[in-house]
């Protein structure tokens, strides 16, 4: 009887155990699989400022100024469509920014000659003015994903830049040539260009509320070498005088933006 017993008692508590195990195998927690937050349409607003080193200026073979060191500000917008893959990102964006970077080489010593592809009569000094006044950017991005919401990004594309080159011209001895003192004159001794060139990057953008996320970056840009402009137009002075303005080559160094800035995303 005892045997029996015993017996009957290990067929139970096997039967249980096997039961337990197979309750407990249908209640383990699948794996959850990745879910994309990131794929799809994204539009934002940005702003930031960027600088540079010393623009030359030079006049033939002869170096004849430094635009100064360009620093200015800038705003824009952005959109682009990111590829979430687990926890890697690719994309493509487009942004673009009014800019205010501007650079003017000082005339502390009142040179009258050798400025800016000046080679008039010494009745004027000149000063080298350099302005980016806006640009736009096509680059793709290249992300990696370290916690869910974290996005930290590389970028690389082609960047178009409108820069203006100026002469400043301060009315000096005489008073005949030149347009008003200290002031740029349109028309006079402004040359644009639309300059093309490269921009990489490194960023990080982090989700704050659903759908919206902030983001940092650091940009370089090379907008060209540079560009020849050719002053020849001549004063405006109330008895007129020659041209006094000769081809110069501004050489454009790599310019340097921080941008901050928010997105939403369509998804």
């Amino acid at each position: 009887m005892k045997k029996f017993v015993l017996a009957t008692a290990i067929v139970f508590l096997g039967s249980a155990s096997v039961a337990l195990a197979a309750d407990m195998a249908i209640k383990a927690p699948a794996p959850v699989p990745v879910v994309s937050t990131w794929t799809g349409f994204y539009a934002g607003l940005n702003g930031g400022w960027g600088w540079a080193d010393q623009n030359d200026w030079t006049f033939g073979n002869t170096l004849i100024g430094s635009g100064g060191t360009p620093s200015g500000g800038l705003f824009g917008g952005q959109v682009g469509y990111n590829w979430q893959m687990n926890n890697l990102l690719v994309g493509v964006q487009l942004d673009g920014d009014w800019a205010n970077i501007k650079g003017t080489a000082g005339n502390p010593l009142n040179l009258r000659d050798g400025r800016c592809g000046f080679n008039g009569t010494p009745d004027q000094s000149v000063d080298c003015i350099t302005k980016y006044k806006g640009m736009a950017n096509l680059t793709t991005r290249f992300g990696f994903l370290p916690a869910p919401d974290t996005l930290i990004y590389g970028k690389v594309g082609i960047n178009w830049s409108s820069i203006d080159f100026s002469i400043t011209n301060d009315i000096g001895n005489s008073g005949t040539c030149g347009p008003v003192p200290g002031t740029p004159h349109p028309g006079y001794n402004t040359n644009n260009i639309s300059a093309t060139g490269l921009t990489a990057g490194l960023g990080v953008e982090q989700r704050v509320w659903d759908k919206v996320t902030v983001f940092g970056e650091y940009d370089v840009v090379q907008s060209g070498s540079g560009s020849t402009n050719n002053f020849w137009t001549g004063g405006t002075g109330t008895n007129g005088c020659t041209a006094n303005f000769g081809p110069s080559t501004t050489t454009l160094k790599p310019l340097n933006i921080v941008k901050f800035g928010i997105n939403y995303q369509f998804h």
